[in-house]
């Protein structure tokens, strides 16, 4: 997305979201400097742009700068509107603990990278949690399944750490992904890290209940293509940049470690399948013996 603004009544731009951002917040524009973007049918104030509402609600009470031109002076008109832009490469704040990129540059991170960065690190801490229950026996639980909220709480904590000392995940690192911040002088802590977690696993990915994760990662998905900025980094002020010349080692390990880890998940699992079949055939006959041929499990005797 491209943003074009008014500067001593002249026309300026195009920028991207993140670096119009920054400038607000270092006081060289202000929210009411009038701003246009393809969609919009006049010239408004910064605040009022739909794809800069969520972004700069935070900031319009810090920041100062140009006003928004009196009522009557002549605007300079509209720009056209722009071709379908290239990737672009901004350079944010990149944390000193973050990940390097030596001589690399660098873009927002696609979607397709952010996706396989989250399912792996969601199939990692999967993996580990029922390898630890599988160790301790831990008997069945139906808030400790993967398909439970409770499960993934801790996960909140383990990702805000991570986010906090590396500014990034071991899924992210194997994409190349950084999580950068927005603005001069802006620190990912661990408040903030773990308000963005606990953002994404409420409007991004449902609470993991269906059929809200389904819905709510499809409004992600679309605000994402609409805005250039997902809802939790536009509140945070952060965003995902990963190197442009990843290679495809990256992606292979990737797709190897959600290989094996859905493969040892179902290990791990295999001393609560009776339980789990016990629990569903009290609501669904039907359904655990549909599941006890596909497991290919031994039938219950029945005389």
């Amino acid at each position: 997305m491209k943003i074009y603004w008014i500067e001593n009544k002249t026309k300026k731009g195009p920028i991207s979201v993140p670096e119009l951002i920054s400038r607000v917040q270092m006081g060289e524009l202000t929210v009411d400097t009038l701003g246009w973007h393809a969609g919009c049918e006049k010239w408004m104030p910064l605040r009022e742009l739909p794809a800069l509402a969520d972004c700069l609600h935070e900031l319009a009470a810090h920041t100062k700068g140009e006003s928004t031109p009196p009522p009557g002076g002549a605007l300079p008109p509209l720009p056209p509107i722009p071709p379908a832009p290239a990737p672009v490469h901004i350079q944010l704040n990149i944390p000193a603990n973050g990940v390097a990129f030596p001589g690399d540059p660098i873009e927002p991170a696609p979607i397709w990278a952010r996706l396989t960065a989250r399912l792996v690190d969601y199939t990692l801490y999967a993996t580990l949690v029922m390898a630890i229950m599988y160790a301790l026996r831990v008997p069945f639980n139906e808030y400790l399944i993967p398909s439970a909220p409770t499960f993934w709480l801790p996960m909140l904590f383990v990702e805000a750490i991570l986010l906090n000392t590396f500014s990034t995940t071991p899924g992210k690192k194997l994409m190349g992904i950084s999580i950068s911040t927005i603005g001069e002088g802006n620190s990912l802590t661990f408040g903030r890290a773990f308000a963005r977690s606990f953002s994404v696993m409420v409007l991004g990915m449902g609470c993991f209940l269906f059929p809200f994760n389904i819905i709510m990662m499809l409004v992600a998905y679309f605000m994402l293509r609409r805005r250039g900025i997902t809802l939790w980094d536009a509140r945070a002020l952060t965003m995902p940049i990963r190197r442009v010349n990843s290679g495809a080692g990256g992606m292979i390990t990737a797709a190897l470690t959600l290989v094996i880890g859905v493969h040892l998940i179902g290990f791990f699992m295999q001393p609560w399948v009776p339980s789990m079949l016990d629990r569903i055939s009290s609501d669904s006959p039907q359904l655990a013996e549909k599941l006890q041929k596909y497991m290919k499990l031994p039938h219950a005797d029945k005389n």
